[in-house]
């Protein structure tokens, strides 16, 4: 019974943030939880590893909510659920949330976006569907029957389906037992509208939902729910010219296609109080995620005018957590969908953007995201010249609070773009924390602008021991393949491939995709998604699940070479 805490998890700076510590409360209360889901009841094999987990998930919410009431705690599951099964889902390699496992030293890789991201969604989904009361009586009778026992996911299916007049297995065959998302086509006419699900590989297969469409004419809002369950279209009438906006609550699970004069009308009245649905974050946060899912799949084609897109809505948006997606937004934009070219053009204007809306907003976690923005995309000589200001605090910005990680960060990147390696030297001497200090020797050949050095230091990755602090691995390895050196670093990919099989035995449960992560995330050339095509069509039998890793983390490079 004994459960074990990283420290960084527990004990927090005397800034931190409330959702920093929600997030801390979350963590005491999923490990709690797993003395009755995993420990109590525990699952009959791996293939059902995901079961404790979305219980443990699913009981914290419902044990720490109550505690912080400031919180929009329908925003905060929006935004931290579904752009990451999402990332996911609408890979090539995704796999259903209960998935087979043959061999018991393939169970690591059972983990993942599906389990811990989209597996909580679809568990709200059931919870409303039945109700809270008959899913609260259904895990009680799970957690009595299996007691210091064993269960699988259909056992309480089972149990629930006793409890409904609904076919709950029919559902969870859909949700749980395939793979993927629903796509919800729109199509506008002249006093109507349809939504309908398009036909994927799977036939007649229906993903049971209910759908919440918002229509806007004249600044008032019209809201109609509807339950998916058919492929038949659903018509709504209109009353003259309205914007169309689906999924407005942000229940619905997929990618819901809108049309680009609503995207418009969003964009432009952007936060608008007068528009009532507009003045809602979960609202806002919804149509975020449907202009980026509908930007991936290419039916927008200008990455410039997305970006400034994303800018003008940035510069009304006073809440934390859609501060924080819209600068994720920009930038993966910035350093993924951009040419160099198009950076070149658009850098003093994006960081002089970047950088005022750090110096005027009054609120200090707002603040500390527009700077690490800021740091992320600065190169000119003008905006290297403020981040070294910073470091050596010369320059002081109001409420701007560093502590010795953001010190370590600036001169990271002071060393990787301005070719300041006395810049980390320095750093390394000032920085009084061992553990701190043994990180950034570890970290420092990665930067160095010495192509020697950083082929040394990736040759050295290749031992075994050399991987035992996994996450100076992955850090080291998000400078080593910068986007500003990716061309550089295209040697180290199909070596990196071909070191996964090695890794998923000798690491970390999650190191095998975060390897890949951070290998990756920096490429955006078609010769870097060449050779990932090529590492796959010359291994035709490789393990499976480990292809579907590739599949799933190479997805954003395959993009963006297709919308290149």
């Amino acid at each position: 019974g004994a459960i074990f805490y990283n420290e960084s998890a527990l004990f927090l700076d005397e800034n931190a943030s409330v959702n920093q510590r929600l997030a801390r409360a979350n963590v005491i209360a999923h490990e709690a939880a797993h003395m009755w889901f995993g420990d109590l009841v525990t699952m009959d094999w791996f293939n059902d590893v995901w079961l404790k987990e979305v219980f443990a998930n699913f009981m914290a919410a419902k044990i720490v909510h109550p505690s912080f009431p400031e919180i929009n705690h329908n925003l905060r599951f929006l935004l931290g659920h579904y752009p990451g099964a999402y990332e996911v889902d609408r890979t090539a390699g995704t796999n259903p949330i209960l998935q087979n496992l043959d061999n018991l030293k393939q169970a690591g890789t059972l983990y993942g976006g599906i389990i811990y991201l989209k597996a909580p969604v679809v568990m709200k989904h059931l919870e409303h569907k039945i109700g809270e009361a008959k899913m609260r009586e259904g895990l009680q009778e799970y957690l009595k029957k299996h007691a210091f026992s064993n269960a699988k996911w259909d056992d309480l299916i089972q149990i629930l389906d006793s409890k409904s007049e609904l076919d709950i297995e029919k559902w969870s065959n859909v949700w749980v037992k395939t793979a993927g998302m629903p796509v919800y086509l729109l199509k506008k006419d002249i006093n109507s509208f349809q939504i309908h699900q398009q036909a994927d590989s799977l036939d007649q297969r229906v993903w049971e939902q209910k759908l919440t469409v918002n229509q806007l004419v004249k600044n008032e809002v019209k809201s109609a729910t509807v339950a998916i369950q058919d492929t038949s279209s659903i018509v709504f009438k209109t009353q003259g010219n309205a914007y169309i906006f689906p999924n407005a609550n942000g229940y619905g699970y997929g990618y819901f296609e809108t049309d680009s004069v609503s995207n418009r009308y969003f964009i432009d009245h952007y936060n608008q109080k007068a528009v009532k649905s507009f003045a809602d974050p979960v609202f806002r946060g919804v149509m975020l995620l449907n202009l980026w899912e509908r930007f991936l799949r290419s039916e927008v084609t200008s990455s410039h005018i997305y970006l400034a897109d994303l800018l003008q809505m940035l510069g009304k948006e006073d809440n934390p957590l859609l501060v924080d997606c819209l600068l994720q937004h920009v930038q993966t934009l910035w350093w993924k969908f951009s040419t160099t070219q198009a950076r070149a053009e658009m850098q003093t204007p994006v960081e002089a953007k970047l950088w005022q809306l750090m110096i005027h907003t009054q609120d200090k976690g707002i603040k500390t995201s527009f700077f690490k923005a800021f740091l992320n995309v600065a190169t000119t000589p003008d905006g290297l010249d403020k981040l070294e200001r910073l470091w050596n605090e010369q320059l002081k910005v109001e409420n701007l609070i560093l502590s010795e990680d953001d010190k370590i960060a600036l001169a990271y990147e002071l060393g990787l773009k301005g070719k300041r390696s006395d810049i980390l030297s320095q750093q390394l001497e000032q920085t009084k924390n061992p553990d701190r200090k043994s990180k950034m020797k570890f970290v420092i050949p990665a930067i160095s602008d010495d192509v020697q050095v950083r082929d040394a230091f990736f040759e050295s990755l290749k031992k075994k021991a050399n991987r035992s602090k996994e996450s100076w691995v992955q850090e080291s390895l998000s400078y080593l393949h910068h986007p500003l050196r990716q061309k550089e670093a295209l040697k180290y990919l199909e070596p990196s491939l071909a070191l996964l099989q090695e890794i998923q035995l000798t690491g970390d449960i999650f190191f095998p995709q975060r390897w890949l992560q951070q290998t990756f995330a920096g490429h955006a050339s078609a010769e870097a998604d060449q050779i990932v095509n090529w590492f796959i069509a010359g291994h035709p039998n490789y393990p499976c699940y480990l292809k579907n890793k590739i599949l799933q983390t190479t997805d954003m490079l395959h993009r963006a070479v297709i919308k290149q």
